[in-house]
């Protein structure tokens, strides 16, 4: 999912800024832990160039800037229910990201 983020950003580089804005884009998946981890691998690699800026205090270094990846109650979703959970451990497509204007 890193490495999907970073093709993201480099076809869709010119519509979305480079610096994480929680006015412009919000990233959405499925409560289960491997679709919030998905979005937060996605995020990483999409915002690579926003993380690289981050200035964590102390002593170590860490280039990472968390982005806020939003999930859906278990009750609405659609996508990964019990019922189709089995069918999809292998799918990676339980992430999306939305802009929140029009560009």
């Amino acid at each position: 999912m890193y490495e999907l983020g970073k093709v993201v950003r480099r076809r869709y580089g010119n519509f979305i800024k480079t610096d994480y804005d929680p006015g412009e884009i919000e990233i959405l998946s499925s409560a289960a832990n491997r679709c919030v981890q998905s979005g937060t691998l996605f995020a990483y690699g999409f915002y690579e160039e926003h993380n690289q800026k981050a200035n964590w205090s102390g002593n170590a270094k860490i280039n990472y800037d968390p982005i806020p990846v939003q999930t859906i109650p278990p009750q609405i979703d659609k996508v990964n229910t019990k019922h189709t959970q089995h069918k999809m451990d292998h799918c990676v497509y339980n992430v999306c990201f939305f802009l929140k204007q029009s560009v």
